[in-house]
């Protein structure tokens, strides 16, 4: 019976690259935290998932051709969800030979034509396979986005099992199942939350729970941010005695919006208690901000009880962010005129750093500058910086180009089709065909003032 369950199961494969180029906006290095986000949207619902990558994404030294933190990828195949493949060898061969192999679905938007020839079926039945079997995606921040309309079979009961098996048992009744000494042991130093775990938790009782399992997972320092997301879940789920099938519905029940990224979801929920790191615009390490290298503490209770005093979150937020690799000056601000000859000169490498590396002006006006809608023009843009900031915009950048440039490369903005047409800022792909007309300006200066009033 359970050999027949085996042969039975619903198997996901991954194609590793697609996905973390898709994750970081096809610009290199790859996104490490979309292919882990997809790894776990799948694992967290019951089904067995391998993500193929190249082996140089598990390097440290792979450069730009690799990803942004391989460290993920790492952990994620400790636990045999990630498989490398030999760097020189092209890697969509073997996830698509496996896939075959097991009748497996794959997650890929690239359309594989030149791979027809090598479907064992033929034409015909390589189109067919992938009617069928292939699942295209989006993203939307961090939030992973399969095609809702693609029907995929839900995973077999083994499966569903195997996921649960590690979870807490109840009967009809909602009482525990008796319940090994070892594990007895454990769940004694928990609180006695699992009684509730028959009735559907509070908004408050799922938040306590949620800052209580963060801070003991940040108690011994920084965590990579897509790891922690990997692991908020199963975190809350053994505090809460729930089930929660994935983040998704574990936000729902601490009435989280579902569409925010994992590192707002996390401010918004624990507010001034994290830090979280940025890197190229990516969220890469977070940490508790009053201690951000404390060891774990010997009292449980000490750590979900205490709270940054106001003083010192106000020294944390106006002194540059330090990293672990301060020797090597990576912890110190870049200079404003520094920035600004970065980007006359076109040398984008030089900013692919912390947004607290940024100069501190820059990172005080990042906030203000994604808020613009577009299409806008220049000059306005420039009125309300003044009003706010009490300074020129070209203080900060030279000219408008080094606007959009800064704008189009810096993943805060979400945004790298940012094109400028006269004294306009636009989106390129709102505009299906160029501007040969400028509206008067009276016109589009009074329709954007009302918009921005």
């Amino acid at each position: 019976m359970v050999e027949n369950e085996e042969e039975s199961k619903v198997v996901i494969v991954i194609d590793g690259p697609n996905v973390g180029m898709s994750h970081s906006a096809n610009k290199w290095p790859a996104s490490a935290t979309g292919i882990a986000t997809a790894v776990t949207y799948y694992s967290d619902a019951g089904y067995e998932v391998y993500a193929f990558v190249p082996r140089h994404y598990l390097s440290d030294n792979a450069g730009k051709k690799g990803v942004d933190d391989p460290s993920i990828l790492r952990a994620l195949k400790d636990k045999g969800t990630v498989v490398s493949v030999p760097s020189q060898d092209h890697d969509d061969d073997y996830w698509l030979q496996f896939a075959w192999q097991q009748g497996a679905y794959a997650v890929t938007n690239d359309r594989m034509k030149d791979h027809v020839s090598k479907y064992p079926n033929g034409e015909e039945g390589f189109y067919k396979w992938r009617d069928n079997k292939v699942i295209s995606y989006t993203f939307a921040g961090d939030f992973f986005l399969p095609n809702p309309s693609f029907d995929l079979p839900k995973p077999t009961v083994h499966q569903v099992k195997e996921l649960t098996k590690s979870k807490p048992k109840t009967d009809s009744k909602g009482s525990k199942k008796p319940i090994p000494k070892e594990k007895k042991k454990q769940q004694s130093k928990q609180p006695p939350q699992s009684k509730k775990s028959s009735t559907s938790p509070t908004v408050r009782q799922a938040r306590k729970a949620f800052r209580e399992a963060v801070r003991q997972r940040l108690a011994g320092g920084s965590v990579n941010c897509g790891l922690l997301a990997s692991e908020i879940t199963g975190l809350v789920n053994e505090k809460l005695g729930q089930d929660c099938a994935n983040r998704k519905e574990l936000m729902g029940v601490m009435n989280v919006s579902t569409t925010l990224s994992f590192h707002d979801q996390l401010i918004q929920v624990m507010s001034s208690e994290l830090k979280v790191e940025l890197v190229n615009g990516q969220p890469v390490d977070v940490h508790l901000q009053d201690s951000p290298n404390s060891k774990p503490s010997t009292s449980k209770s000490e750590p979900s009880s205490k709270q940054p005093q106001p003083k010192a979150k106000k020294s944390v937020e106006n002194q540059p962010r330090k990293v672990t690799d301060n020797k090597s000056g990576k912890g110190k601000r870049m200079h404003l005129e520094e920035f600004k000859q970065t980007l006359s000169e076109n040398d984008l490498d030089k900013l692919k750093i912390s947004i607290y590396q940024l100069p501190l002006k820059i990172e005080e006006a990042i906030p203000f500058l994604t808020t613009i809608e577009y299409p806008v023009n220049y000059a306005d843009v420039g009125n309300r910086y003044k009003a706010k900031f009490g300074t020129r915009i070209s203080s900060l950048f030279k000219n408008m180009d080094n606007l959009i440039l800064f704008m189009n490369f810096r993943l805060e903005f979400n945004v790298s089709d940012l094109i400028r047409d006269g004294d306009m800022i636009l989106r390129e792909s709102a505009s299906s065909k160029p501007t040969s007309k400028k509206p008067s300006s009276g016109g589009i200066i009074g329709w954007l003032k009302s918009l921005f009033s």
